[in-house]
């Protein structure tokens, strides 16, 4: 063979080596690439559950004024709760439910919501006993029903009780729905296999 015959297979093996290394660096900057931007995503996506809207944020400060005002407002403080609830602002819902509860403690709705964050920050005990007295005030409230359930089911750990919750509920609201439009039905019936 020829020394000319030589180099062009050796530079053509050569460009094969290139073309696959190109190819690899190619396909690694692909992944690189979507991984950054899947994590960019992912992190304006949490941005926007921790941050309120501009709007949020102004009937937020709207309504902390106006606890300051009228501080015995109950109404207030459960509005000022829901819209902490609604913004994932854990803590301060805690907080400004509490104050509502402290001015009238006889609001199952409000210790439905209350009991809710207390799970949501893993106080489980005080959420358990706030699902109860929102039931002792309430006996059919089904949301406190479903979330009690909930709570005992996935955080205490207790089916069986969790199950007993729920049966109750379907006793007394057969159509009752999950949140996500499953009937509570067939949820029970899932959990018992």
């Amino acid at each position: 063979m020829s020394e000319e015959k030589k180099q062009r297979k050796s530079s053509r093996a050569l460009s094969r080596t290139n073309i696959w290394l190109l190819f690899c660096i190619f396909v690694i900057g692909i992944i690189i690439g979507a991984s950054f931007f899947l994590l960019d995503k992912q992190s304006i996506q949490q941005e926007a559950i921790d941050s309120p809207t501009e709007a949020q944020q102004g009937m937020i400060d709207s309504l902390i004024t106006a606890t300051e005002i009228d501080s015995k407002n109950v109404l207030l403080w459960v509005q000022l709760g829901n819209a902490y609830y609604d913004t994932a602002q854990v803590n301060l819902a805690i907080e400004a439910y509490k104050k509502a509860l402290a001015l009238n403690p006889n609001m199952p709705e409000v210790l439905v919501d209350y009991a809710t964050m207390l799970r949501a920050n893993s106080q489980l005990d005080e959420a358990r006993t706030a699902y109860d007295k929102a039931l002792s005030l309430s006996k059919e409230n089904t949301l406190a029903l479903y979330n009690k359930g909930l709570l005992l089911y996935y955080d205490i750990g207790n089916k069986a009780e969790a199950i007993a919750t729920w049966e109750r509920l379907v006793a007394q609201s057969p159509h009752a729905r999950t949140p996500d439009g499953r009937l509570v039905q067939a949820l029970l019936t899932e959990m018992k296999k």
